[in-house]
């Protein structure tokens, strides 16, 4: 016997106490999404507190954790519920189902047409790497309209608040096997000069590499000649040049931006 669940804390902070993992959320077992969305907690959490305690991070980076997890932590939790009903709804029939009749055929068929509804339960690539941090207060919008979202399809892209496409370097290395425990800033385009964007990450203390990459590869896929990367994978700012504002990008990613 088990109890399921669809249960979201109101709040992942308070003060100094962070919940993470089945502390914030609980999930039935259906679609398999508690952990995912466990790690993803974690390693939101993780590279904020990393900047707090080197201490480049600003006074709104903390917060931005409830901000960015929360929504998806009651998004994931009511998909795998959905799923879970429609599944437990499933077993209704009993043995009708093995009977060579007219009754016994319209079961088997409603039995068909309501399991391939629920094909998300194998195939959740939208839910487990489409999720994103719509208006993300660390995350600098670009105005370009949102990527639809299905649990079940992935549309890739660098537009930020999502989580930065996989795409093969070379044989068997994927550009996330390229990316270290900090920043990056992808760059497709090598002529163009990001001194000032690396100037002033370095006068705030975060910790930035410059990665180049072939356009040939990336160009399309990325849609912007430069894409900042956080540590968590998330996607933090993109264009095709550095505009003049590099200091209020970057005291923006690490939740400095003071707002009026």
């Amino acid at each position: 016997p088990w109890t399921a669940h669809q249960l979201v804390a109101e709040h992942y902070r308070d003060g100094h106490v962070f919940l993470t993992g089945d502390a914030a959320h609980l999930f039935t077992p259906t679609g398999g999404f508690g952990m995912n969305t466990g790690v993803a907690d974690a390693i939101d959490i993780a590279w904020k507190l990393q900047a707090m305690l080197e201490g480049w991070g600003g006074d709104q980076l903390l917060d931005s954790y409830h901000e960015e997890r929360r929504p998806i932590g009651v998004q994931n939790t009511s998909t795998s519920a959905g799923y879970f009903y429609a599944l437990n709804n499933s077993f209704r029939f009993g043995e009708e189902l093995d009977e060579d009749t007219p009754e016994g055929g319209r079961a088997r068929q409603t039995l068909i047409d309501e399991l391939d509804g629920q094909v998300g339960l194998i195939d959740s690539s939208g839910l487990l790497l489409g999720y994103r941090y719509e208006d993300s207060s660390i995350c600098v919008q670009d105005g370009t309209d949102p990527v639809p979202f299905d649990p079940q399809h992935y549309w890739p892209t660098t537009r930020p608040g999502h989580r930065l496409p996989h795409l093969w370097v070379e044989e068997g290395v994927s550009i996330l096997d390229r990316l270290g425990r900090d920043f990056t800033l992808i760059r497709t385009d090598p002529t163009i000069d990001v001194e000032a964007l690396v100037v002033a990450a370095r006068a705030a203390g975060l910790p930035l590499e410059v990665l180049d990459v072939p356009a040939d590869i990336f160009a399309e896929a990325y849609e912007c000649k430069l894409v900042l990367v956080r540590p968590d994978l998330m996607v933090g700012w993109r264009a095709d040049q550095l505009p003049q504002n590099a200091t209020e990008i970057i005291d923006t990613v690490r939740g400095a931006l003071q707002v009026d």
